[in-house]
């Protein structure tokens, strides 16, 4: 191996010039091949969609897809504004206006407004089709506006109920490349079009436009931060230019190394991916800590020693443990690669390989620079009057000894009750993904969804797609009196707010021509009589009901349900009315949409919790079994390792943090770093055992391994809580979820791990 190359040529004085040429080429050719990957990062490309969420494999999707072939985009932009002085003329030129500029924009497919929808209405024998606002709007608005809210079609959808909220509904292009842009283009004439009054934006491309600026935001801002506090923490751990300096530059290595596999693997820098970089630099100075510590306290030790032995000496204690470490987390990381949701696949491969460059990295590019200037370690950094030495730490570590021997008893029932106590409340924990909710409640899409769905109504559209194979099946009055009664089911179940087919237009029509008499507002009584109402008029409209043949249909409900949850419930009851509504087969019914796609993938997401959790314990006991050759020491390295784990779980129920995206990838993710100080535990301490017996031997430990241990667990402590910052929900609760793990995986390593290991050196000295 590189370094040992390196060690065997500082024996030798006359081979110490090799060393050098060897150390020098090393960080040459890595040097090189950084800036190569570096020049690579900015062509990685950012999804800026959710899409990419959705398990494109499933039948549902393809059937989204056939859907929205044929009856256009589901998504949308939802734009509500408050008219400052109410209906009146001002009002009908902006919602003109608007339109017009909203339709000119590259990207829309479509405006929904008071000045696109027709309105069927009729005067005395004459039948009318036409958008209620137009530029020869007369001077009785009092009457259009009551006609307008006669208007079932309109009324809690273009227009609420006052008459002083005013909707457009913009539906952009399907699948379109550059989403984001379009979205700005929007954003921006709304805001030079609507300088009066109050304004509100939502709807699935709002909401999706958001969710991916929160990322590119946390992306700017978390990285630069974890950074930051590594080199302080360095400092603190340290005090040394060789001690901060070399691990810093290493870890920027790593890190380098790690996203540039976005690029070679054709991934892209996505919501699930973004929190990489802070991971990867978190994590990957855990094993240069242990490794500088090594070094500094074998100096300290034998001062004597020339420093080539000192660095062979920490390279060959060091190296086992931190290989196993890196296995290990890297397991936990791929095992997230069985996951159906792609992002979190591919946040898995390339964290578990950015693990094994971090490790390669450590023991290349950081022996080398120990080995051209080991002088560096001893530049000390100047504190001033502060006292922050290594025997006022030893003195913490003599303390925390004496707690954990005087105190065992204590130490373990506290286990066992918190232990109990996560238990019963985990099983509290709902798997429930809310977009929305994502999003904390003073940003501004939040408040504008409140706004839209209080006015006017939910922002989310769930689809009835009915499909027979006899052309105008549905112009049949039993058929379209089955569609009717499956509206009024629909829109009485909790959280509708509203449900158009092309019911509602066959009735406008029948109205219509019925002198607006409501009584009227009805289906026609025969089959002749909806095939001449169709040809007296062919409404545009109906396009988005119905296709030519009128063998297929679409059912449109708006709710405003934002959970998962909920919506899979809202979909399975559906289900369940189209299905009893019609039972042939000869109707193929469906219930798609992106809120339906939604939910169905936080269905993955609990599935997948399961497999990778299961896949990342099985193997890394398997692993554990293999590097200690022992069933005993397998079972109880997982010990201290599970019960964070469960309490992690607990917390989740008791404070209702849901399982969802994000938060589902803690656990796969967790095992594999708290794993980490067990393992440098545990190794440490078989080395004691041929020395000393067991409870001296977990005295040393404590000694020697403290100190790395506690502060590799600070760093990811800290380096997790940064994402807690988060505009993004999600992230935010995996930071804070995370960095609580390391606090309770460091409680069992020093407090729980050594209780346990001092009462079986005391059941042994019992039987001896």
């Amino acid at each position: 191996m590189v370094f040992r190359l390196l060690i065997e040529c500082d024996r030798i004085d006359y081979m110490r010039q090799g060393g050098r040429f060897l150390s020098i080429s090393i960080l040459v050719l890595f040097s090189v091949i950084t800036i190569w990957l570096s020049s690579l990062l900015p062509k990685i490309p950012v999804q800026k969609t959710v899409d990419i969420f959705y398990d494109k494999s499933g039948g549902t999707y393809r059937k989204f897809q056939s859907w929205e072939d044929l009856f256009g985009s589901d998504d949308r932009v939802i734009v509500a504004w408050r008219s400052p002085t109410g209906f009146d003329h001002t009002a009908v030129s902006t919602v003109i206006a608007l339109t017009e500029k909203l339709e000119s924009l590259d990207g829309v497919e479509e405006v929904k407004s008071l000045s696109t929808v027709s309105d069927i209405w009729g005067e005395g024998y004459d039948f009318y089709a036409n958008p209620p606002f137009s530029n020869d709007v007369d001077s009785d608005l009092l009457q259009l506006k009551d006609r307008i809210l006669f208007n079932p079609i309109f009324v809690d959808n273009l227009i609420s109920k006052d008459g002083t909220v005013f909707s457009w509904i913009v539906f952009l292009e399907p699948r379109i490349s550059d989403k984001s842009s379009v979205i700005e283009s929007i954003i921006n004439t709304i805001k030079t079009s609507l300088n009066i009054g109050e304004y509100h934006l939502s709807g699935s491309a709002i909401v999706d436009y958001y969710y991916t600026k929160y990322m590119e935001n946390d992306l700017r801002t978390f990285l630069p931060l974890v950074l930051l506090f590594i080199f302080l923490v360095l400092l603190i751990t340290f005090r040394s230019i060789g001690g901060v300096l070399f691990p810093f530059l290493t870890i920027l290595v790593s890190l380098v190394w790690t996203m540039s596999l976005l690029y070679f693997f054709g991934f892209a820098i996505n919501n699930v991916t973004t929190i990489i970089p802070p991971i990867i630099v978190a994590i990957g100075i855990a094993d240069s800590i242990h490794f500088v510590a090594e070094v500094l306290q074998r100096r300290r030790i034998a001062p004597e020693k020339r420093f080539s032995d000192v660095l062979s000496g920490s390279v060959l204690e060091i190296f086992k443990p931190c290989f196993l470490t890196s296995i290990t987390t890297a397991i936990g990381f791929a095992s997230l690669s069985v996951s159906r949701i792609e992002p979190v696949r591919q946040m898995g491969i390339v964290a578990s390989i950015g693990v094994i460059f971090a490790l390669v990295i450590t023991f290349t590019v950081l022996p080398s620079l120990l080995f051209l200037f080991p002088s560096l370690l001893d530049k000390r950094f100047e504190f001033g009057t502060v006292a922050w030495g290594r025997f006022s730490f030893d003195r913490f570590l003599y303390a925390l000894i004496e707690f954990d021997r005087r105190w065992i008893a204590w130490i373990l029932i506290s286990a066992v009750i918190l232990v109990g106590g996560s238990l019963y409340y985990a099983r509290r924990i709902k798997t429930e993904t809310s977009m929305i909710n994502y999003f904390k409640k003073n940003t501004e899409v939040y408040k504008s969804t409140v706004f839209i769905q209080n006015t006017l109504g939910g922002i989310h559209f769930i689809n009835i797609s009915l499909r027979a194979p006899k052309e105008d099946y549905f112009m049949s009055v039993a058929n379209l009196r089955r569609l009717e009664n499956l509206e009024e089911k629909v829109g009485s179940l909790p959280k509708v707010d509203k449900v158009l087919s092309v019911v509602e237009y066959l009735k406008l029509m029948n109205r219509a021509l019925h002198s607006n008499n409501q009584e009227f507002f009805a289906l026609p009584e025969r089959d002749s009589t909806v095939k001449q109402y169709l040809l007296l008029y062919d409404l545009d409209d109906l396009r988005d009901f119905v296709n030519d043949e009128w063998n297929w249909v679409t059912v449109q409900v708006r709710t405003h349900e934002n959970s998962s949850l909920g919506l899979m419930k809202l979909v399975g009851e559906i289900k369940e009315i189209t299905r009893t509504l019609f039972p042939n087969r000869e109707v193929e019914v469906s219930v798609v949409g992106r809120a339906v796609l939604a939910a169905e993938t936080n269905e993955l997401v609990s599935q997948g919790q399961i497999k990778s959790l299961s896949l990342a314990f099985v193997l890394i006991f398997i692993l554990m079994f293999l590097v200690f050759r022992s069933i005993r020491v397998g079972i109880l390295s997982m010990v201290p390792n599970i019960i964070p784990l469960i309490l992690n779980f607990g917390i989740m129920g008791a404070f209702g943090i849901r399982l969802d995206s994000a938060t589902s990838m803690i656990s796969a993710v967790g095992i594999g770093i708290i794993v980490d100080d067990t393992i440098h535990f545990l190794h440490t301490l078989i080395k004691n055992l041929k020395q000393l017996p067991l409870d001296k031997a977990v005295d040393e430990v404590i000694m020697e391994k403290g100190r790395p241990i506690i502060f590799t667990s600070v760093i990811l402590f800290f380096g997790f809580v940064i994402l807690s910052l988060s505009r993004f929900s999600p992230t935010a609760a995996f930071g804070v979820l995370s960095s609580v793990l390391m606090v309770n995986a460091l409680i069992s390593d020093l407090l729980i791990l050594p209780a346990i290991l001092y009462i079986l050196a005391r059941l042994k000295g019992r039987s001896s």
